[in-house]
């Protein structure tokens, strides 16, 4: 289930909408908003992984994982077992 949020929002704000909607994951895109939404889903207890669609600058975390849009695009394909575009 898609669950929009406003990219004007506040980090604690971001904590509320993950939280309340259970997101398991999240994705996002900018650096700014990346950061925002980042330090919300550490926070967050079901959100488990973070996707970042361009460049990012996020540390490591153990509560989350992180990915960018092209990997999470190839654990697709993998799961799948299709070829890797050319």
């Amino acid at each position: 289930v898609t669950v929009p949020a406003y990219t004007t929002i506040n980090t604690p704000d971001y904590v509320h909408v993950l939280t309340n909607s259970g997101a398991a994951a999240v994705i996002v895109s900018g650096r700014a908003l990346a950061r925002k939404v980042y330090a919300a889903a550490t926070q967050a207890p079901r959100c488990t992984s973070l996707v970042a669609i361009g460049e990012h600058d996020l540390p490591a975390d153990p509560r989350l994982r992180l990915l960018s849009w092209d990997g999470l695009l190839a654990l697709g394909r993998e799961k799948l077992m299709l070829p890797a575009p050319d």
